[in-house]
């Protein structure tokens, strides 16, 4: 069995669906970008039966750990320069589910609009100086999200 560990930002809200057997499931997405990367990656994370209790903690842009197995799903693009081109992504099938933090964005002076934890929320392991972070990304947009 293959086994898969996303550490990233849920880029997409949590939304309960219904598959065509009359299961119910919930999905969301995790982005993952570094600074080598020109644009993120994403990853379609599914929950199935009593994990799906244990996930209220996960919302748009918590940080989360997600293991799980992994799946290549093919599918072609249908919108812009992507229409007509064979796409993939990648589908986890979620085992276990850690938030590991919640951010909100909370203006400061002189540092733009960055996330800040919300109280409660688990402090980073190292201390975060604006030489260490990596630039600031672009928004990512529903459409730029492939499921």
């Amino acid at each position: 069995m293959n086994t898969i560990t996303l550490i990233g930002k849920v880029s997409r809200a949590p939304e309960e669906k219904t598959s065509t057997s009359g299961k119910t499931f919930t999905v969301f997405s995790v982005e993952d970008k570094n600074d080598f990367d020109k644009y993120p990656s994403y990853a379609k994370v599914m929950v199935f039966g009593m994990l799906r209790d244990k996930i209220s903690d996960v919302v748009e842009g918590a940080l989360v750990c997600v293991i799980g197995k992994a799946k290549a799903e093919g599918y072609m693009g249908t919108r812009g320069q992507s229409a007509g081109k064979a796409k993939a992504v990648l589908s986890v099938t979620a085992r276990e589910i850690s938030v590991l933090a919640v951010f909100q964005s909370v203006p400061q002076p002189n540092a733009g609009n960055e996330p800040a934890p919300t109280e409660g929320a688990p402090a980073s392991s190292s201390s975060s100086s604006s030489a260490g972070q990596p630039a600031e990304q672009p928004p990512v947009q529903e459409e730029d999200v492939p499921f």
